[in-house]
């Protein structure tokens, strides 16, 4: 790569190395300046699963939370390093493994409880919770997560198993909570009490299902051997029965129902913490909200279900609301929604609503594939569900800060007409897509603006999430060749760039990175910050590793290692291929070279060096609209000139034949011919 001599601006030429202090804060206030000209997003959102967050080596119990010294130092790293002013986490709802399987799947939690994993133990032995877990209680816990990719997997088992160590350690904590002595234990009791009382409607229901799955040792209750258990929320079966057996429960199980309701108030309490530390450090504070709901909330509901029905893709098989009923407000299906978005709506500033095209066309189906419909439900539903976050959200309602996921199989939804326009529902909401399935018209931002004439801030923009293929993976694995290609293509049209670099897998996936900011809003998936490799969730829900990938414990330090090994995110390389594209390099030269600087600096290359060696080395022919001053790799040619600089009589000729080299590849390339889309 040929760099020219980059100048010094204010505090002086850059040390080679990390950022230092002072160079952060001049890297924001370059980013602030580049936002500035090529349009500040009106929401930029980094999605990172709160499982997934760093830990130290000594507090490593198997999932991090955000109100650690590592979950603030990730925090810090996000707001210098990428364009986020929102934080959207995974769905937090309590963790159920699929009795199959033992899956976790941050998609399959309930839709009203939280998981225990957002509980901070640092700050339980702390004074402002009364100190009730021993340091030693902690490292019996940390002890026991114990297996060899500890430090880059979550340990799902031992942080929300039932009777996990995690589990035993909350146990003892809430011994003393009950207990102890002193004012601030007496005010977490009544705000436990409080909490009890305010969240009473569903609390009790999910404590009771806790314990008889405990008791059954079997999530799943219509295995149970009692029927009046299996039935204990059918309004069709025995009143009498039904309340005499939840008495019985309550009065035999109070000590474990009320420590399923302790470990229900400390994760949201937690959570609220973890809002409180985003709102500090800037962010708005994010939940993904899943189509999906859980066996506990199936026993607790079961009228607001169609029995034996099951909505969304065939291979989920999600327990379906009653869409022949829901659009009455006073239906269980009706009641349940709305709860889980006014829950949600309470915990969180923004919402991701999963699979928000099943709430405008579900697709049912039954488990004998006798029954199957597509229902359109048109705007109903999403308007009970924003009905009941205005409820919440009083003044403050913004529907922007809704978002919907959209993208689905053409056999699934459509959400364009015939004639390329937006059908009625979605017209005006904030819709979600990527750029993973991009080609000749689709795909991109530029598409969705100009082909089918959305105003930008109708849509959501990245370049991959949770379910998309990893960025780099998809740039080198040869499976993916005809997807590559077309995006090859279209990338080289939206940004300039000349499509032999983009077959270089760095180049490749640094265009894709940059395309977002052509959006108004965008969004980034935290592997591609950190530059981390492999599947996050694989959708066959049997990979034990699904969901599991871990941020490193010193997140800076890893961020600088992976940049500068080419793999991590590079907002300034982004920057200067958007700046190139628009003519603003032209433009606002100072800010430009700025950037161009930092860019470098976080890639590992020493200015002076560069500057040395491009000084004693002859120029390669040049590129076709470079986007970066970067060309392509060309293995051959570098070959040849390494063997030159050794014999200056043969140089002449060893760079007529590296010229040759460099033609013929380039007649290669124009000469195949396109695969069909």
């Amino acid at each position: 790569m040929r760099v020219g001599i980059v100048q010094s601006y204010r505090n002086g030429s850059l040390s080679f190395g990390n950022l230092s202090k002072e160079e952060k804060e001049s890297f924001k206030q370059t980013k602030q300046e580049a936002l500035d000209v090529i349009g500040r997003p009106e929401r930029s959102v980094f999605i990172y699963p709160s499982a997934s967050l760093p830990q130290s080596t000594e507090h490593n119990t198997g999932a991090g939370t955000l109100l650690s010294k590592q979950g603030e130092e990730f925090l810090d790293v996000v707001k210098t390093f990428t364009a986020a002013d929102t934080l959207q986490d995974l769905p937090a709802g309590e963790y159920m493994p699929k009795p199959a399987n033992q899956y976790y799947g941050a998609y399959d939690t309930s839709s009203q409880a939280l998981s225990s994993h957002l509980i901070e133990p640092e700050l339980l032995m702390d004074e402002r919770f009364g100190k009730i877990i021993t340091p030693e209680e902690l490292k019996e816990v940390v002890d026991a997560n114990s297996g060899k990719n500890k430090d880059i997997l979550v340990n799902f088992e031992n942080v929300v198993e039932p009777d996990s160590p995690f589990d035993k350690m909350l146990k003892k904590a809430y011994e003393r909570f009950k207990t102890g002595e002193g004012e601030t234990l007496e005010g977490l009791r009544k705000d436990f009490a409080d909490f009890k009382t305010k969240n009473s409607s569903w609390l009790e229901p999910h404590g009771i299902y806790d314990v008889l799955a405990r008791k059954y040792n079997n999530p799943v209750f219509d295995k149970w051997e009692n029927e009046t258990d299996k039935r204990l929320y059918d309004t069709e079966y025995s009143q009498d029965l039904r309340n005499a057996r939840k008495a019985e429960i309550l009065k035999e199980n109070a000590d474990d129902i009320d420590f399923y309701n302790f470990k229900e108030f400390l994760s949201d309490k937690f959570l609220g913490l973890a809002r409180d530390k985003a709102h500090e450090k800037g962010f708005k504070f994010g939940g993904d909200i899943p189509y999906q709901f859980t066996l506990s909330d199936v026993f607790t509901n079961p009228k607001a279900f169609s029995y034996d029905v099951y909505m969304g893709p065939e291979n989920l098989k999600i327990p379906a609301l009653n869409f022949y009923q829901i659009t009455d407000p006073n239906s269980a299906a009706a009641k349940l929604l709305t709860e889980k978005f006014r829950l949600a709506a309470q915990r969180y500033d923004t919402l991701r609503v999963g699979m928000g095209w099943g709430y405008v066309t579900p697709m049912l189906r039954n488990s004998s594939g006798d029954y199957h419909e597509q229902k359109e439900m048109g705007s109903q539903v999403l308007d009970l569900i924003e009905n009941a976050v205005k409820e919440v959200k009083g003044d403050k309602f913004n529907r922007g800060d809704l978002f919907y996921e959209i993208e689905a199989g053409e056999k699934e939804f459509r959400a364009f007409n015939d004639d390329g326009s937006l059908i009625e529902p979605l017209k005006g909401r904030t819709k979600i897509y990527s750029s993973d399935y991009m080609s000749d018209g689709w795909g991109s931002s530029r598409a969705y603006t100009e082909r089918f004439k959305m105003s930008p801030s109708e849509f959501m923009y990245g370049a991959s999430n949770v379910n998309t293929t990893p960025l780099r993976e998809l740039a080198s694995h040869g499976i993916y060749e005809q997807r590559k290609e077309q995006q090859v293509k279209e990338l080289s049209s939206i940004l300039h760039m000349d499509p032999l670099a983009l077959d270089n897998t760095d180049e490749f996936v640094r265009a894709k990175e940059a395309e977002p900011l052509l959006a108004k809003n965008h969004f980034m998936f935290f592997q591609d910050l950190f530059g981390l490799d492999g599947r996050f969730n694989d959708l066959t829900q049997t990979n034990p590793k699904n969901f599991r990938l871990k941020i490193p414990s010193n997140p800076e330090q890893a961020y600088y290692d992976a940049v500068k090994e080419g793999h991590a995110y590079n907002i300034m390389d982004a920057f200067e291929r958007v700046f190139r594209l628009k003519g603003y390099d032209k433009e606002h030269p100072e800010l430009f070279a700025k950037i161009v600087e930092f860019k470098n600096k976080l890639y590992g290359i020493d200015p002076t060096k560069v500057a040395e060696k491009a000084a004693n080395e002859v120029p390669e022919p040049p590129v076709v609209n470079p986007i970066n001053g970067a060309e392509p790799e060309k293995p051959a040619v570098q070959a040849v000139e390494k063997a030159a600089s050794k014999n200056k009589y043969i140089k002449p000729a060893l760079i007529i034949t590296a010229v040759a080299v460099a033609l013929l590849g380039a007649y290669k390339y124009f000469s195949k011919k396109p695969k069909a889309a």
